[in-house]
């Protein structure tokens, strides 16, 4: 019996497949069911500083209202960079969207630094204090493993949740003791049992 064996154009294209499943798999993770179409496009993507982004960014409505104290010594603003980007779905998402008034949330896109962590007195200096994230995507300072900007003292969205799930915890982690459990605020850079994840930051 003749064995039929697969040309060398077939063989590379069922590489290419299988590699591009596990990539899509593990590197785009879970966010959205794992749907990476709903942030990102492999076709006509739209400029951005997020690689083949999919979705047209959100329209700013002015003003927004951040969360505010007379404790806060940081400047605050309109979500912008990476933050802008989340909020083209959450501004009006069912179920997570913040909308314009976002006083009961953790204000975003406002500078961290060793200044304001000495200022405030009650925050970890990020360029010293370690991140304690760990795994091989994070064992640097907060402000190498969590803060974005040119010069890594941006605090926005992603500095908490991480929308690929590339720490391991997916959905349901994020006010719970249970990491099987919680309420779906998900996506977290590490586990916030006991409140680690804000720990990070704040001293308590």
């Amino acid at each position: 019996m003749k064995r039929k064996y697969l040309n060398t154009n077939t063989k590379l294209a069922l590489l290419c497949s299988a590699l591009f499943l596990m990539f899509a798999s593990t590197a785009f993770g879970l966010h959205y069911d794992g749907k990476c179409r709903s942030c990102h496009t492999p076709h006509n993507a739209l400029a951005s500083e997020v690689p083949l982004w999919g979705r047209a960014d959100a329209v700013m409505p002015a003003p927004y209202v951040q969360y505010t104290s007379n404790t806060i010594n940081a400047t605050m603003g309109d979500p912008n960079g990476i933050s802008k980007l989340c909020m083209g779905c959450h501004y009006k998402s069912t179920g997570y969207g913040l909308g314009q008034d976002m006083r009961n949330d953790h204000p975003v896109s406002f500078t961290y630094d060793a200044a304001l962590a000495a200022a405030d007195g009650r925050l970890w200096d990020p360029e010293t204090t370690p991140s304690g994230i760990g795994g091989s995507v994070g064992d640097g300072t907060i402000a190498q493993d969590m803060l974005r900007g040119v010069d890594h003292n941006q605090l926005e969205c992603v500095s908490c949740h991480e929308p690929h799930d590339k720490y391991g915890y997916g959905r349901g982690t994020g006010y719970s003791d249970d990491p099987a459990g919680g309420d779906g605020l998900a996506y977290l850079v590490k586990l916030n049992d006991a409140g680690q994840l804000c720990k990070t930051c704040h001293r308590k």
